[in-house]
């Protein structure tokens, strides 16, 4: 009897280690690169409880490889938010401050995405490249959130035809003459 009360904590425990839900934090999530191209990194926030209806966020991104295209809200928790911008800080043209408000706001979500950060690569970035949130910038709703940065992966240099670009995505290098 004993043996079948410790197995079965033992499972519940695994378990609930497993299933645990992470609270209150914002991650920078970068996809697979290919250079030359673009690339949209998602900011994601986890909110276990509350409302959100304010929030600011400051990203680090290195210039000599990436240059700041758009920020994107369609699909994501701030589309339709009363008021949404991106600007380049001054004197610091590798800092993006993003911010917005809402008069609704959103409430209790698991998981989502907050919003779109789109960058063209402009140069050839080795994999490691750091795109951070700094921690230090959260504000309003957001302000007590964990920060999760991201590391640019798997960055694959690409010839910039239409052939080479086929030849990269589609096939392994010795499958195209």
């Amino acid at each position: 009897m004993r043996v079948v009360f410790v197995t079965l904590l033992l499972v519940v425990f695994v378990w609930a280690t497993t299933h645990a839900q992470i609270c209150d934090q914002i991650m920078l999530d970068c996809p697979t690169v290919v250079y030359p191209g673009t690339w949209c990194g998602t900011l994601v926030i986890t909110n276990c409880e509350g409302v959100i209806d304010a929030f600011g966020v400051e990203i680090l991104y290195p210039t000599e490889y990436l240059s700041l295209l758009s920020i994107v809200t369609a699909g994501t928790l701030t589309e339709g938010w009363d008021e949404i911008d991106a600007a380049i800080v001054d004197g610091e043209p590798n800092r993006l401050r993003i911010g917005g408000y809402d008069l609704v706001g959103f409430g209790i979500v698991q998981q989502d995405v907050l919003v779109r950060i789109c960058f063209d690569l402009i140069g050839d970035a080795p994999t490691g490249t750091v795109v951070t949130i700094d921690s230090q910038s959260l504000e309003d709703d957001i302000a007590s959130f964990t920060a999760v940065s991201c590391t640019l992966r798997n960055i694959v240099p690409i010839e910039t035809t239409t052939w080479g670009r086929i030849k990269a995505l589609w096939g392994p290098p010795d499958a195209f003459p």
